[in-house]
């Protein structure tokens, strides 16, 4: 009997651990955040010059065990010069490299631009490990243009981009979804602007619409403020 308690105690211990193994990787797989929270994290950190002697630190954090990077580039002062305040998500784990762009502001109306990369991981850490620490500015090249004109996802859309690159579920749910890589918007309209964002290798110029309906819902709507 006591042999037999013995397993049983054993048995439940072991099930116990793998549900708490299973848990933890679970986390792992949807979302970084909560390690990037604690600290378990690299940070680089560089200089970038904007022009007129002005130069702003931009800062990165690599979660450890993610093929992940968090790139931000909030100065309070790049909205004088020009650029807007941002954070960039920069996912390796899905078929393709991709980037979310998120600029400041509230999350609800702030949407998750999601564009294309030519960074792979090993380059972007290399990249990173390079530039840490640095005081010799960044160059303000190569630029992007993205097309933020275009109609966010729906749900099924945003589901499925969130199975492939389940990093930045955590990013991007409650937002709405612009997935500049898929479709034609209205960037050729008299009606666009452009704003400047910086990212980790590019500056990228965004194109959206000036004005939008009120009647329209935001999932409807083509427009939306950086």
């Amino acid at each position: 009997m006591k042999s037999l308690g013995f397993k049983i105690i054993v048995t439940t211990a072991t099930v116990f651990a793998l549900t708490v193994n299973f848990f933890f990787n679970k986390i792992r797989e949807t979302d970084p955040r909560p390690w990037f929270d604690r600290g378990h994290h690299d940070r680089y950190t560089w200089s970038r010059e904007l022009g007129d002697d002005y130069v702003v630190t931009e800062t990165a954090y690599a979660p450890i065990g993610y093929k992940f990077i968090i790139m931000k580039s909030r100065d309070r002062e790049l909205r004088e010069h020009g650029y807007r305040r941002s954070t960039s998500y920069y996912d390796f784990t899905g078929p393709k490299p991709i980037v979310v762009l998120t600029v400041k502001g509230p999350k609800e109306k702030r949407p998750c631009l999601v564009t294309t990369t030519e960074l792979t991981y090993k380059t972007a850490m290399a990249d990173l490990a390079d530039r840490n620490g640095s005081t010799s500015a960044t160059s303000l090249k190569p630029v992007k243009s993205v097309d933020g004109t275009i109609l966010p996802l729906d749900t099924q859309g945003e589901l499925d981009l969130f199975r492939d690159n389940p990093g930045i579920r955590a990013v991007c749910q409650g937002r709405r979804v612009v997935d500049t890589r898929m479709g034609i918007g209205s960037a050729n309209s008299e009606n666009s602007r452009v704003v400047k964002v910086l990212l980790m290798d590019v500056v990228v110029n965004v194109v959206q619409l000036k004005s939008s309906s009120r009647k329209s819902s935001w999932r409807s709507s083509n427009f939306f403020d950086l």
